[in-house]
């Protein structure tokens, strides 16, 4: 058996063995050597998890342009017209 902390946007399609037990805001970080990279499921995992935020910061940029955020977020920097 093993346990693995995952972000909740990687863990959406599991089924949470303890739903009403309240966990505090937790600092992830992912640590890993550079050999281990070479590994298939090690690459794969951060390929996906790039993917996967990548998606989300678009998403939340695209939102909050459409919904009359600064558009500054979606280019990327600061405003084009300084």
């Amino acid at each position: 058996m093993g346990v693995a902390v995952l972000l909740r946007i990687l863990a959406k399609d599991l089924i949470e063995l303890f739903p009403d037990l309240q966990l505090p805001d937790m600092e992830v970080y992912l640590v890993t050597r550079p050999q281990a990279l070479k590994q298939a499921h090690i690459k794969c995992f951060f390929a996906i998890l790039e993917q996967v935020l990548l998606e989300a910061l678009s998403l939340a940029n695209a939102e909050g342009y459409l919904l009359g955020g600064d558009p500054k977020w979606v280019h990327g920097g600061a405003s084009q017209n300084n």
